[in-house]
């Protein structure tokens, strides 16, 4: 989630010759070198703008995002939208994130007045002091075309942001319980969580970074805590090292580690997003404490953490997934399974990319992840809930699900952030036709996608001629896609492709449909 780099259509095919599919099913190392390749990349930026369109479209009058949960939550999806468009460099003057940054002030103004903080959520103020950190962030001037970091960045919070962080740092400070964070204290009954804790420890992060002095004794504690909520033992995986050889897909191995993963609190079963939400609180604690080195931090205590980072990302690959939650079996509802999908899409970035894991085993996360997000990224640009959570759930949460998806595919907490800006509007369909099987699909994606959502005003449906006969299969595999939009815009570009219909209707029934595909089979096979 930070600048994506600008792109030129005509500069990347070379590079792409080189690069993997995007449509290749889920497979280990060998399969997919750590480099993205740059058909990924483009089919990322034009999923991000997209989503951040749509995100755009959701702020009301007020400046806030809603989604369902703002009555019981003033600040959190609010400041999640803002956060979601400082990723993707969607800030600074832009109205919309500005608006959103102005609900937030008087907001929580408001509550901390009428409500004496009674109503404040960890997961809101947390979330906020993020999204306030990031509007006055200066990056760090770059060394040859890579960025130096976001260690490296500068801040200029102004007199009334640095006086509402400070105010919000020391309330966050007092939700403490040794190490760990709750909904509010004064709820009672509800005992610290390990997702409250990762908020609340990337918030003190981000106001770290920008020169607000946070209690020492957080992170110390927060580890010790994290430490003893890991899972005692777990079974041996095979640790991935470095590439044998530049170039190489082959890879050499690190000593086995063992798979400990952490729950929702401590003793409770370890679980996907809270075994990746304790290695990004690991990492985020390790990363303070080793530039602070207190006196009570041993380096004893330095290669405990190190080993729980590492077994934590042990436990992540060998239960690795990005299609479904990574939990036991039988640990949650099938509602609650497609509910916090995203959200563990979420944690599983903060993760990798605070403790500095390319890969999760023999997994490239990243490209497992974002090629997923891509298949699953609706027409309108935002990520629906999964088809096992109620409908009312569903209208919830999509606000939610849009901003984890766009946090992932932005990668913020990677320093560096090799994605791309937006791909612009322009393609150049007709260099695609000397591209290689494997990268055409690629492109494709792309090409169609982009159709998909703009229709004419974009990619002209006459324009797919230029990509040669191979594509002509490629659209035939859309008309048997369950999404109907899918099947829409590939019949509308095999029409004005061949000028015939073969009677094929995008709403008709199953059996109707594969009827007429067939003839289309037919003429693809001839015309390729």
């Amino acid at each position: 989630m930070r600048p994506l780099m600008s792109f030129v259509c005509l500069s990347w095919v070379c590079v792409l010759l080189l690069l993997s599919p995007l449509s290749a099913q889920p497979s280990k190392a060998k399969a997919h070198p750590d480099v993205i390749s740059q058909g990924m990349k483009i089919a990322v930026d034009d999923a991000v703008r997209r989503g951040i369109q749509w995100l755009k479209r959701k702020k009301i009058r007020d400046g806030s995002f809603r989604g369902g949960l703002t009555g019981s939550y003033p600040l959190g999806e609010t400041a999640l939208a803002c956060l979601t468009l400082a990723a993707c460099q969607e800030f600074r003057n832009g109205p919309v994130f500005q608006a959103g940054l102005g609900y937030l002030r008087q907001t929580y103004r408001r509550v901390r007045s009428e409500d004496g903080l009674v109503a404040l959520k960890t997961y809101g103020v947390a979330l906020t002091m993020m999204a306030l950190v990031e509007a006055h962030r200066q990056p760090a001037p770059k060394i040859g075309s890579r960025r130096t970091g976001v260690r490296g960045d500068r801040f200029d919070l102004g007199k009334n942001d640095r006086e509402l962080l400070q105010e919000m740092t020391e309330w966050l400070a007092g939700q403490a319980q040794s190490g760990s964070f709750s909904y509010p204290i004064s709820e009672g009954g509800l005992g610290p969580d390990h997702s409250n804790t990762q908020f609340a420890l990337l918030a003190f992060r981000a106001v770290n970074d920008a020169g607000i002095e946070v209690p020492g004794e957080i992170f110390l504690d927060a580890a010790r805590h994290f430490l003893r909520a890991q899972e005692d033992r777990g079974p041996q995986v095979l640790r991935p090292g470095k590439m044998l050889r530049p170039g190489s897909r082959s890879l050499s191995y690190l000593p086995p580690g063992k798979a400990r993963g952490f729950g929702y609190r401590k003793g409770a079963p370890a679980t996907g997003s809270m075994t990746a939400a304790g290695v990004a609180s690991l990492s985020v604690c390790r990363e303070y404490l080793r530039e602070k080195r207190p006196s009570a931090y041993t380096l004893s205590m330095d290669q405990k953490m190190e080993r729980g980072i590492q077994d934590g990302i042990a436990w992540l690959a060998h239960h690795f997934a990005v299609d479904r939650l990574p939990d036991p079996e039988g640990f949650a509802s099938s509602h609650q399974k497609g509910l916090y999908h995203y959200y563990y899409l979420y944690t599983l970035e903060r993760a990798c990319g605070l403790s500095g894991a390319v890969r999760v085993g023999d997994w490239s996360w990243y490209f497992e992840g974002a090629r997923y997000l891509l298949e699953a990224q609706q027409r309108d640009g935002g990520w629906p809930e999964r088809s096992d959570v109620s409908r009312e759930r569903q209208a919830d949460s999509v606000l939610l699900n849009t901003c984890f998806a766009l946090l992932f595919l932005s990668r913020f907490s990677d320093p560096n952030r090799p994605i791309t800006k937006s791909a612009g509007d322009n393609l150049n369909l007709a260099a695609a036709s000397t591209l290689s099987d494997e990268e055409f699909d690629s492109f494709f994606m792309v090409a169609f996608i982009r159709y998909r959502s703009e229709g004419e005003s974009g990619i002209k449906a006459a324009s797919f001629r230029s990509l040669g006969g191979r594509v002509y299969s490629r659209l035939v595999d859309r008309l048997e896609s369950k999404d109907r939009a899918d099947r829409a815009a590939a019949i509308e570009i095999l029409r004005r492709l061949s000028r015939k219909r073969f009677g094929f209707d995008p709403d008709a029934g199953e059996k109707e449909r594969t009827e007429a595909i067939r003839e289309w089979v037919k003429w693809a096979e001839e015309n390729a």
